[in-house]
C-alpha cells in the first residue's frame, strides 16, 4: 500500500512538473511572438520614414523585413504598392494592391489604390469594380461615425 501511493505521488509530481514546463514553453512563445509583432511594427515604421525621405527602395527593404516576420501585415503591403509605384514598377505595385486587399478586406483605402492600379494597367473592369466596393466601404464607415457622434451628442 505504501509503494502504491508512493509511485501514485511521484506520477502526480511528474505531471505537475510537465505542466510547468509546458506552461513556461507556452510563455515563453507570446513573449516571442509579442517581441516579433514590435519589430515587425518597428521595421514598418522605419520604411515609412524612408518612404517620406524618397528611399524608396530602402523603404520596400524595411518593408520587405516586416513582412517575414508577419506575412499577413496588410499595412505594409500597402505602403510597398506606393512605394513600387513611385518606382514606376505597376506591375509589382498591383501585386502588392492585391495583398493589402487580402489582408484588409474592409480597409477602402486599400481598395482605392487596388482600383487606381488597374486603371493604369488598363484593367478597366477590375478597377471600376473595386473603386464601387471602396465607396462601399467607405460609406459604412461614414455612417459608423455618423453614429458615434450622435452618440456623444446624446451622453
Amino acid at each position: 500500500m505504501i509503494q502504491a501511493n508512493n509511485v501514485y505521488l511521484v506520477k502526480i509530481r511528474f505531471k505537475v512538473y510537465i505542466y510547468d514546463r509546458l506552461l513556461l514553453i507556452e510563455t515563453r512563445i507570446v513573449e516571442i511572438i509579442l517581441m516579433s509583432q514590435k519589430q515587425a511594427i518597428s521595421f514598418y515604421r522605419t520604411g515609412m520614414s524612408k518612404f517620406v525621405q524618397q528611399d524608396f527602395n530602402g523603404a520596400i527593404e524595411e518593408f520587405k523585413e516586416a513582412i517575414l516576420i508577419k506575412p499577413d501585415y496588410g499595412d505594409v503591403y500597402q505602403a510597398m504598392a506606393h512605394c513600387y509605384e513611385k518606382l514606376e514598377d505597376f506591375d509589382s505595385a498591383l501585386e502588392n494592391a492585391k495583398r493589402a486587399v487580402e489582408y484588409n478586406p474592409d480597409d477602402f483605402l486599400a481598395h482605392t489604390s487596388l482600383s487606381m492600379f488597374y486603371q493604369r494597367k488598363g484593367l478597366i473592369a477590375e478597377a471600376e469594380k473595386e473603386k464601387e466596393l471602396a465607396a462601399k466601404l467607405q460609406k459604412k464607415i461614414t455612417n459608423l461615425w455618423r453614429l458615434v457622434e450622435t452618440c456623444e451628442l446624446e451622453t
